[in-house]
Order: structure tokens, then C-alpha cells, then sequence
């Protein structure tokens, strides 16, 4: 009894935690075990095991387990379900979660810009269509994404972040809300038609777009043709733009993201792409295009690591 009394114990706590963060509540299946002839009380929420039983059941939609666990006596028992969904992925995808990460982020990032002494060249040229209410369509590294919602003024018009649909993304939803912007969360691995509905959408209702051209898996700074489809589709110019800082730290990612560092020296740099897009061009014409502007937003990326004192180039 003072086993199933400390089981019903945690699995009451951890119940009540989920509940917290916006989960449903588990549900507690009895599973005889025969191994000393006791009810063992198996809980499924957060993937909580135990020698003789896995817990069963998951209020969640479709959530469960099948699995195979053996009781005492060497007799096994099926747990039917689907996919058991660890207590880390749902707290990575709890709402509370993400809107305290996305706070301190948001904290830290504004204690970087406001104590970093920064250089702005070429915003005005991009504020001005803004102004003007054209939308644009704004085209940066995967890498220099930290400081890009300081590149936009959205007191000036309205954008919209193009963004996965992978675990930090979501986050980076909740952190780009702070700063008024929209995210259109996107699967690489899905059909686009979807996507250009809401893409085309948001900019017949005024929205400029931000994309990086070698999302959302790489390799880095090698542009896809998309910006210049939907560039070409939508009439739209093009901006390419950066940031740089002397010092920064750099994460063990793919894209070896520049996190930036407080008590610093930066520049936020927007230049406009001038190339001409014909609306009819061809799958070779966009692959040209596609090079030429993957050329020019690394000739100002590597010319606002000079501008900072940085060697040019992915150091």
C-alpha cells in the first residue's frame, strides 16, 4: 500500500504540473501486475516507466503508447496507442514555456541594442517604401537573425516572418509577437500551394515580408530560388539585409548563428537589389537570379563584418 501510495502521489504532482501548463489531464490505468500480486497504478504522462507496467493512456487526441512490457512472471502486456509524447516536448511546446523563454530573450535583446554603439546604413531607402505603403520583401541570412527586428520600423507598416515549423521556431514566434511582427509557420516537407495562399494574402492586406533564403535547414548562405518566385509573382523589390557585431558568440548549429553580446559595436545594413526580374522568366533565368542575389546579400554581409573590425567571410 505505501508503494501505490507514493505512485498516486507523484503521479497527482505531475498531473497538476501539466494541468499548468495547458495540458490535458493523464489518466491513471490499473494494470495487474503478477509479479508480487499487486495493482501497480501506471502513469503515461511524461513517459514515466516502471519494471512491471508502462502507463496507457493520454487524453490528448490520438496521443498513446504501444509497447510491450513484461510483468514478473515473464508474461507481457500490450499498451496500445500511437507515439508517446515526452514531458520535455511538451513543455517545449507549452504556451507558459515559451512566453517566459520569449520574454528574457526579448529583455536580452534590447540590453544588447541599447548598450552597442550602431551604425544604420541604407534603412531609410526601405523606410521610405514602407512609408509609401509598398510592401517589400526583405531578404537576410539565417545566420544574422538575432538583431533582424531591429532592421524593420513596424510603426512605419506591417510584416510578416516566414518561419519552420520546428520546436525553436515555435519559440521564435512568441519572441517575434514581442516586436510586432507575424509569422507564417511553414514544413519544408508540405506541398507550398498553402503557403503561397497565406503568403499572397498577407500582402494584399499590406504586409511586407522577411524571409532567409537558405532556410530553413541550410546549407548556409546558399540561396533557394523561392524570394525570387514570389518576387517575381508579387512585384515586389527586394532589400537585402544584415547586422554585424565585433564581438558575438556563435552557436553549434547549421547555420552558426551570430548571438549577439552586450557592450558592443554594431551596424545594421539594408541595401536594395536592383536586378530586373522578367515576368516570364524561365527555371534558368531564376537559377541566374538566384546566384546573383545570393552574391549580393553575401557581399554586404562580409562588408558589415569589415565595417566592425571582423575578418569577412563564415569565421
Amino acid at each position: 500500500m505505501v508503494g501505490v501510495s507514493v505512485i498516486r502521489f507523484v503521479h497527482n504532482g505531475i498531473r497538476n504540473f501539466l494541468h499548468r501548463l495547458e495540458y490535458p489531464r493523464a489518466q491513471i490505468n490499473r494494470t495487474m501486475a503478477r509479479g508480487q500480486g499487486r495493482n501497480v497504478a501506471a502513469v503515461r504522462a511524461g513517459g514515466w516507466k516502471s519494471d512491471l507496467a508502462h502507463a496507457v493512456i493520454v487524453e490528448h487526441g490520438s496521443i498513446g503508447v504501444r509497447q510491450k512490457q513484461t510483468s514478473g512472471y515473464g508474461r507481457s502486456t500490450d499498451l496500445e496507442g500511437l507515439d508517446q509524447v515526452s514531458l520535455r516536448k511538451r513543455i517545449a511546446s507549452s504556451t507558459v514555456f515559451n512566453e517566459i523563454v520569449s520574454f528574457f530573450v526579448y529583455a536580452y535583446l534590447w540590453l544588447c541594442y541599447a548598450t552597442t554603439r550602431w551604425d544604420h546604413e541604407g534603412l531609410d531607402e526601405m523606410n521610405e517604401c514602407v512609408r509609401s505603403n509598398q510592401p517589400v520583401l526583405t531578404v537576410i541570412w539565417h545566420e544574422r537573425l538575432w538583431m533582424s527586428p531591429f532592421l524593420f520600423d513596424t510603426t512605419l507598416g506591417k510584416i510578416c516572418s516566414i518561419t519552420s515549423e520546428s520546436r525553436i521556431a515555435y519559440t521564435g514566434k512568441f519572441l517575434l509577437r514581442r516586436f510586432d511582427f507575424e509569422s507564417i509557420m511553414i514544413d519544408p516537407k508540405k506541398n507550398p500551394v498553402g503557403l503561397n495562399r497565406q503568403l499572397f494574402r498577407r500582402i494584399r492586406e499590406g504586409y511586407s515580408i522577411a524571409i532567409s533564403p537558405d532556410g530553413t535547414r541550410g546549407p548556409p548562405r546558399v540561396a533557394k530560388s523561392f524570394p525570387i518566385t514570389w518576387a517575381r509573382k508579387t512585384r515586389m523589390p527586394v532589400f537585402c539585409a544584415t547586422f554585424a557585431m565585433r564581438w558575438r558568440l556563435k552557436t553549434p548549429t547549421w547555420d552558426r548563428s551570430h548571438i549577439p553580446l552586450p557592450f558592443n559595436r554594431g551596424v545594421l545594413m539594408v541595401r536594395r537589389w536592383t536586378e530586373e526580374i522578367p515576368e516570364d522568366a524561365s527555371p534558368e533565368d531564376i537559377e541566374v537570379l538566384t546566384r546573383k542575389l545570393e552574391g549580393a546579400l553575401n557581399a554586404l554581409t562580409d562588408e558589415a563584418d569589415t565595417m566592425v573590425g571582423r575578418k569577412p567571410g563564415r569565421q
